[in-house]
């Protein structure tokens, strides 16, 4: 897992999700979004994340590697078209949502683990996927950390689920119709991911999948992480809480983590 991966929409149950994610995928197709279907996906994250000192911004991937300062040119200056578009895309988004909250920012870089080094006071999160483009920025001095991911169809089985999946989950997962495994399995890695983007502030360090677990409400829109072997970890995810829902094809995830616990 990597720090970062470089409501108009509808918080739905799990099996409703995961059959809208595989018409998406059957279909075959690669559109761009129109303007309202964009607001959708913004508003989704701005609703889950339901915090009034957060900025969003999401697009189409496009090449905006004009857009870049030298010191971020060089961090792709080697990479295939299509990672210069999402890199490029990223942090225009993100220079975008920085002026919306009254800090504007200049030359974004990248730390050891491919985080990207947010300026002080600026906590915040990007996630894309080959279309599509969604940044989210917070001033740290409220927000602790925040966690964007977004989703289509990372998977084509489910041999992975024993990398993903904690053991304590592992007997709902058996419980889901065999026909939605691979949308659940997406369902959990998306709401894990925002976890991590969120928490890797605090934390510096790699988190694997199986130190946590997720719970959910009944609608499956609202959901928890938790530490069952690492009181550390789970101490700090209990300041925190995350969304998920879906839209235009795609598993949305946030997670906000408070600073009154974390900080």
């Amino acid at each position: 897992m990597l720090a970062d991966k470089d409501q108009a929409g509808q918080m739905l149950p799990a099996h409703i999700g995961c059959e809208l994610t595989l018409q998406c995928k059957q279909s075959g197709s690669i559109y761009r979004m129109s303007h309202v279907q964009l607001q959708k996906l913004k508003s989704l994250v701005e609703n889950g994340l339901s915090n009034s000192d957060i900025a969003v911004e999401a697009s189409d991937v496009r090449d905006e590697v004009d857009q870049l300062y030298p010191v971020e040119a060089a961090l792709i200056e080697n990479a295939v078209a299509s990672r210069k578009r999402e890199f490029s895309t990223g942090r225009y988004l993100a220079r975008k949502a920085a002026k919306a909250l009254g800090l504007p920012v200049q030359e974004l870089e990248r730390g050891a683990h491919g985080e990207v080094l947010w300026p002080a006071p600026l906590v915040g999160s990007i996630s894309h996927t080959r279309e599509w483009c969604v940044v989210a920025l917070a001033n740290a001095g409220t927000v602790a950390g925040i966690g964007v991911d977004i989703e289509t169809d990372r998977f084509r089985s489910v041999d992975v689920k024993s990398l993903i999946l904690h053991k304590s989950e592992l007997p709902a997962f058996n419980r889901v119709r065999e026909a939605d495994q691979i949308c659940e399995l997406l369902r959990i890695f998306s709401a894990k991911e925002a976890i991590y983007k969120a928490i890797f502030p605090s934390l510096e360090r790699y988190v694997d999948f199986r130190e946590v677990c997720i719970r959910s409400d009944k609608s499956g829109g609202r959901f928890t992480g938790h530490a069952p072997e690492n009181s550390e970890l789970d101490t700090l995810l209990a300041s925190g809480s995350g969304c998920i829902g879906h839209t235009n094809g795609l598993f949305v995830s946030t997670y906000i983590l408070r600073r009154s616990v974390a900080g």
